[in-house]
Order: structure tokens, then sequence, then C-alpha cells
């Protein structure tokens, strides 16, 4: 009867191990799992090396500004139409005296500060606001963008005084150093302080109203606008605690 032979343990025939993939780089080999994540990395950064994922994020973020834009536009308009029916019941009645002081604001004056005041006006009533504006020296089209709403506030029915002046503050510094607002410097000149230059062009502003006083008109509160971005909600703030 045959007998199978018996193979030693030491040359029996084991199966191959399991390929594994080799890192030509470092000559061994790595897990899969460690090769898997390696070949995503790999793949994912020649992805990013091209435009279209700037591009998508690019987008993305426009898209998230202009959403956001929209709701607040839409929440301003609920506000700005409330906000003035309640400018319009508090001040009803009241006259308010509107003054103010421009030097090279062209642009400012143009493309809001003149459609701001007018609104306003139109809010508390043509018939209760007075425009008092004193310009000095400008070297822009301040000038010009002043006489601009002049005219349309003649149309609204607004009273005003609207000064233009050739005066700048060079010619005032190099005039005769007299009067208010000289002083005595170290440099051993005597020299024209800001300040006092720029109350005494703000007084200016106020001078209407001795002459309107004089004449019957009074004013329940006193509002300087200058060269400032301002809206409905701002103003009543102002109006609220003005003079």
């Amino acid at each position: 009867m045959a007998r199978n032979p018996v193979v030693p343990p030491n040359k029996r025939r084991t199966s191959p191990p399991p390929l594994l993939p080799f890192d030509m780089a470092n000559g061994s080999y790595q897990p899969q799992s460690s090769y898997t994540v390696r070949s995503f990395r790999m793949r994912l950064r020649r992805v990013m090396r091209t435009p279209w994922p700037r591009v998508f994020i690019c987008l993305f973020a426009l898209l998230q500004v202009l959403d956001i834009v929209n709701i607040h536009l839409h929440l301003a308009v609920v506000h700005d139409s409330s906000d003035i029916m309640e400018l319009s019941r508090r001040h009803q009645g009241e006259r308010i005296y509107i003054a103010s002081m421009h030097w090279n604001d062209g642009p400012l004056i143009r493309n809001h500060w003149s459609n701001a005041v007018l609104q306003l006006a139109d809010v508390l009533g043509p018939d209760n606001v007075y425009v008092s504006v004193y310009e000095s020296g400008s070297w822009d089209d301040t000038k010009d963008a002043l006489g601009e709403l002049e005219a349309k506030l003649e149309r609204l029915g607004v009273a005003r005084s609207i000064t233009r002046s050739y005066v700048t503050h060079k010619d005032e510094i190099e005039a005769a150093p007299v009067g208010d607002g000289w002083i005595n410097t170290p440099r051993n000149k005597r020299e024209l302080r800001r300040i006092p230059f720029l109350a005494k062009l703000r007084n200016r502003t106020l001078r209407d109203l001795e002459t309107l006083h004089k004449q019957g008109v009074h004013f329940d509160k006193i509002l300087f606008l200058n060269d400032v971005v301002f809206t409905i909600q701002t103003r009543e703030s102002l109006l609220l605690h003005a003079l």
C-alpha cells in the first residue's frame, strides 16, 4: 500500500504574498490605503492647478455677495419708506434751518449731497425749510454743482441763500495778519489758525438767521450738513438733538 510522502515543514510550498504598491522613490512597498490617499492627493493637486476650481469659487462667492446685497437693499427700501413717514410726522410744522459750507465738493454734491438735501426738504415740507450754503475758494466744479442745486431748490419752492466765494484759505493767510485767529508761532511768524478760519466760514452760513428774525421768520431747529454723505435716518437722529 503506497504511502503519501511527507514533506518537511521547511520545504512546504506557500502562497505568494499579496502584491503591494511599490514606492519607486523610497524602494519599498506601501500599504494600499496609503497609496490610495497619495494618489487622491496627486489628482487633487493636478485639478487645483487648473483655473476652473478658482473660477467656481469666485463665482460662488460673488453669488453670495449679490444675495446679501439684494437682501439689504430690500430691507433698506422698507426702512426708508417707514423712516420718511416717521420723519414727516415728528417734525410736521417745524421750521428747519439747514446750514452747510463746501470746498472742492463738486463730485459729492452732484452724486449724493444735492439729491439728499432735496429729499429732506421735500419730506419736511418746502415751506418749512431754509437752506444756507457758503462755498469758499473751490478750484473744482463745486460752484457749478451748487448752481444746479439752487435751480432745483427754486423749482421745489425752498427758500435759500447760496454764496459762492472766490477767497481761498491761501488768500486769507496771505492777507494782513489782523483780526481773530492770528497767533505768533514758535517759527517767529504770525500765522492764521485753521479752526478759527473754519469757524468764521460756519458763522457766515448763519448770517441769514438774524436777517430772517428781523423779518419775523423763526426756526425751531438748526441742522448743519457739511461735506458728508447722509441719509434720512442719520438726519432724523441729528434733528432729535438739534439746537
